[in-house]
């Protein structure tokens, strides 16, 4: 009982959110199955890439708000093209402190394949801290509100992303 009650006690003490500035980044994969690019009448689907994430924020105990950027770059299956995606979102996020889970969502724009349209995502995350460094692990869901028409084709955003997390607290 004593060991459960020191495991709980250092939970609490290295998660516990105190409120301040922060800065965070993040690498992961995401997962493009269900971007497409149209040409005619042909759909072409996106590779598997890697994704950068970059933030600075404002933490407060229970609520966490943020401007984010990503960058993406991912090659398109069976053609010799590629889309680069460059975001910036403004993320708010709900989280319960003591067990380190949040979820959150986030608005702004994108520029995809030179193209400019709004987008949104959703997000999911655990995340622990000793200090004021934080690790993570989180799960996000972009998606573009419209398609993004260039010349003769049409492109979709919708991705999936599993990204590693640290974040720095001031």
């Amino acid at each position: 009982m004593k060991k459960i009650f020191l495991i709980l006690a250092f939970l609490l003490l290295t998660s516990t959110a105190q409120a301040g500035m922060y800065v965070s980044g993040g690498f992961g994969w995401s997962y493009n199955n269900d971007s497409k690019t149209t040409f005619g009448n042909a759909d072409f689907k996106y590779d598997n890439s890697s994704l950068l994430s970059a933030s600075v924020g404002y933490a407060f105990p229970i609520v966490r708000v943020e401007i984010e950027g990503l960058h993406n770059r991912t090659k398109m299956k069976k053609a010799d093209r590629h889309m680069t995606t460059d975001a910036a979102f403004v993320n708010a996020f709900a989280r319960i402190p003591v067990i380190g889970l949040y979820a959150g969502a986030g608005a702004g724009y994108a520029s995809v394949k030179s193209k400019t349209t709004p987008v949104y995502q959703g997000m999911l995350g655990v995340e622990y801290g000793i200090g004021i460094i934080n690790l993570g692990l989180e799960y996000k869901h972009i998606q573009s509100s419209k398609d993004i028409k260039k010349f003769n084709e049409k492109s979709d955003l919708r991705t999936d992303t599993v990204l590693l997390k640290i974040r720095l607290e001031f």
